[in-house]
């Protein structure tokens, strides 16, 4: 199994090491791999976000797995890899269906955590934070690429944070080549 995580899936062998030295751990996470389509991310999400929820619940895996379902890990994966989800929401959403047993859609979508990637609610944003950072915009405008950070942190604050950040600083770009 171990030999098959690293070659087949392209894991780490350290971490292959790992999934697979327990029997429970290694099928968990090859459901999570194949739902979520990501056998790296499902990894990562296993080993560190997993393991450390059974550490510091002391919760078995027998009956975390109950709770988040594999399937349920897998989909959650996908969100982040497919950018509706960033990162750190998809923590937030975590704790949360460690928490309810709920799966991840459903809990990202009441929270409010979904990325928001319509290009017309985005331009939106942006050309807000244009006209409000008036100089701030200008000084990029003429070059000063450091201001980009300033300019989609004001994005991503107007936004509540659900502003796709890659969008965002594409969309900056553009204003830059007009």
């Amino acid at each position: 199994r171990r030999a098959r995580f690293v070659d087949e899936l392209q894991i780490a062998p350290r971490d292959a090491e790992v999934l697979a030295g327990d029997l429970t751990l290694a099928g968990y996470f090859e459901s999570v791999a194949r739902t979520s389509g990501d056998a790296t991310a499902a990894a990562h999400w296993v080993l560190r976000d997993v393991l450390s929820h059974l550490n510091e619940t002391g919760l078995a895996l027998e009956a975390f797995q109950l709770v988040v379902r594999p399937a349920d890990l897998g989909a959650l994966v996908r969100m982040v890899r497919e950018g509706s989800l960033s990162r750190s929401a998809a923590a937030r959403v975590f704790a949360a269906m460690a928490r309810t047993g709920e799966p991840p859609q459903p809990i990202a979508e009441r929270e409010g955590l979904l990325q928001v990637r319509d290009d017309a609610q985005l331009r939106a944003w942006v050309d807000e934070v244009w006209a409000e950072q008036g100089d701030v915009a200008a000084r990029f405008a003429a070059g000063d690429r450091k201001l980009q950070g300033v300019l989609v942190g004001a994005v991503m604050k107007k936004s509540g944070g659900s502003a796709d950040p890659r969008r965002v600083n594409e969309l900056l770009a553009e204003r830059t080549r007009a």
